[in-house]
């Protein structure tokens, strides 16, 4: 059975959508006092649909994201089914009281259960079961948000970039602009990453980024969901 799986971790629309099913909101964010919140998901589609719910931790392990099923949440219905244009709510909460200093990160998978109809139609127009996935965030009591970042100019048409989450909240890096330094303008661009990456705390990443043959200083505009960083790379 094949599914197309919507990940939903670094979008910015209040609403998560794949084919005929919506969910609001695309994130929940728990903490030790505010430990219950609701999903609502509804069906845009003519026909029924059924729906299972899973969690699951998310973590990072040696610089690559790991998701781990987990019974740290609640989730109820873990299982339903939707009517034509059918609207179901989601109570989510956390199984036992957190005291962490660091925020703690899960997702909930929403995934379409095939039925005998659904397989038939499937096999019959080629189409997709979906599924949506969530992230749920445990923010601790206090907050902050910090990036280490270091850039090396390896050779005149690479940059390797590094991020590290030293705060103790996620952060998402949205989009990298490399310019040259002698223009404050980024209409020269020798290079831009549009794909977005979400550092959980304690995370490090790293782009390696291939541009325009130079020679000469670069910045780097890094372009986060707390503001906008400004790296000079010397060759």
């Amino acid at each position: 059975m094949k599914y197309h799986t919507f990940l939903m971790a670094w979008f910015l629309c209040s609403t998560a959508c794949a084919a005929d099913l919506a969910v609001q909101p695309v994130r929940l964010r728990l903490s030790e006092k505010q430990n219950r919140s609701v999903l609502t998901v509804t069906n845009r589609s003519s026909e029924a649909t059924s729906i299972q719910v899973d969690t699951f931790s998310w973590f990072d392990e040696k610089g690559e994201n790991r998701q781990v099923p987990s019974n740290d949440l609640i989730v109820n219905p873990p299982m339903f089914t939707l009517g034509p244009y059918g609207t179901q709510t989601i109570r989510v909460g956390m199984r036992n009281p957190v005291k962490n200093e660091k925020e703690i990160a899960y997702r909930i998978l929403l995934r379409q259960i095939p039925s005998s109809s659904t397989i038939d139609q499937q096999i019959k127009n080629l189409q997709f079961l979906m599924q949506i996935s969530l992230p749920v965030y445990i923010e601790p009591p206090q907050k902050n948000w910090s990036i280490k970042w270091n850039a090396k100019h390896i050779q005149a048409n690479q940059i390797t970039l590094t991020a590290q989450n030293t705060g103790s909240m996620h952060m998402i890096v949205h989009k990298i602009n490399v310019n040259p330094a002698h223009t404050n303008s980024t209409d020269e661009a020798l290079a831009n990453i549009e794909e977005a990456m979400t550092l959980l705390p304690g995370q490090a990443y790293q782009w390696k980024i291939p541009i325009r043959h130079t020679t000469m200083p670069v910045f780097i505009h890094a372009v986060t969901d707390r503001g906008t960083e400004k790296i000079l790379v010397e060759p």
